[in-house]
């Protein structure tokens, strides 16, 4: 490249290596992070465990594309790849768990749903089911987790059903769920608040929400807990944008009472949302610097945010 009549930067004969042509031949190089759908597309036919026998032929990066129909799963279906499940759309294609959880992110699993209908009709008469969930004990690697277009109803035929709980050491880099409809809920939508030792490690980085309406969830909408004074975290930060919640939050087993739980949390932006008769926002400041900015939301019969800086609290200052 020239510049001011000089030569700088470069030779353009200059090319970049790939991965392969660096290193040892005998070492394998593998992705940090597969994409999504970087491999073949599997056709799936409605029926009785049918995804269940997908997955496990699967391979990772590859993408399972649901015909129309119900789709009964008898099996929890334990994620152990990066997989992507897609119908053509929710009005079309309906999956129904007849087990305590639908699926299970394991050790090198990542999951990606798009335009489908999750119900809970078929579940499990029993307390503490989940649609989504991760191993619940000790995680070796981390996951991502996508959602897009997906409809969420009828998780109610007993109390505590949660759409997605985080087990304990469990670890998304990314999280994130956008233009989707979720609807009847017993439990919690997002339960990430299992890690509770106060050693400064949590159950998600990066967590969005954005697009979506959330109606009748007797639980919260999103629990995060991020114990500890050690600063030595960017996270968690999250996300919540233009999102509708009704009658969010008031059930009696929900011991925050709240619509959105964040403790911990060093980024936060909450903007854009709309809250009719839920409960309220309870956010608490407990190291770091914490970044936290709520804009042009609308409260109606919904009492105002809290925020609760327990940095301060040792000078006698707590802001409500």
């Amino acid at each position: 490249m020239t510049v001011d009549g000089m030569q700088v930067g470069a030779d353009d004969s200059v090319k970049a290596l790939s991965k392969d042509e660096v290193g040892p031949s005998w070492y394998q190089k593998k992705e940090y992070e597969l994409p999504f759908k970087s491999g073949k597309e599997i056709r799936v036919d409605p029926g009785v465990n049918t995804i269940f026998d997908a997955v496990t032929q699967a391979e990772d990066g590859d993408v399972l594309v649901l015909g129309e129909g119900k789709y009964s799963e008898e099996k929890i279906i334990k994620v152990e790849k990066v997989l992507s499940i897609e119908g053509a759309s929710p009005d079309l294609v309906t999956i129904l768990p007849q087990r305590s959880a639908l699926f299970e992110i394991s050790d090198n699993g990542a999951l990606a749903l798009q335009r489908v209908t999750l119900a809970g009709t078929d579940a499990p008469d029993a307390a503490g089911n989940t649609l989504i969930r991760t191993k619940k004990w000790g995680m070796l690697t981390n996951y991502r987790f996508t959602m897009d277009n997906v409809k969420v109803v009828d998780v109610d035929i007993n109390h505590s059903f949660h759409f997605f709980s985080a087990g304990a050491r469990s670890f998304a880099t990314h999280f994130s769920v956008t233009n989707s409809h979720f609807e009847t809920i017993s439990g919690n939508v997002f339960a990430f608040n299992k890690v509770k030792d106060d050693l400064g490690i949590y159950n998600v980085e990066v967590l969005n929400i954005s697009n979506n309406v959330f109606e009748n969830v007797s639980g919260a909408l999103a629990l995060i807990y991020r114990g500890g004074t050690d600063e030595s975290t960017f996270g968690p930060k999250v996300t919540l944008s233009d999102n509708t919640l009704t009658k969010v939050g008031h059930g009696k087993r929900n011991k925050r009472k709240a619509s959105i739980f964040l403790h911990g949390v060093q980024k936060t932006n909450i903007r854009n949302n709309t809250f009719d008769s839920s409960a309220k926002v309870r956010i608490e400041h407990t190291v770091g610097e914490p970044q936290t900015t709520l804009s042009q939301n609308s409260f109606s019969n919904t009492d105002k945010p809290s925020i609760i800086d327990f940095l301060m609290a040792k000078d006698g200052c707590q802001c409500q």
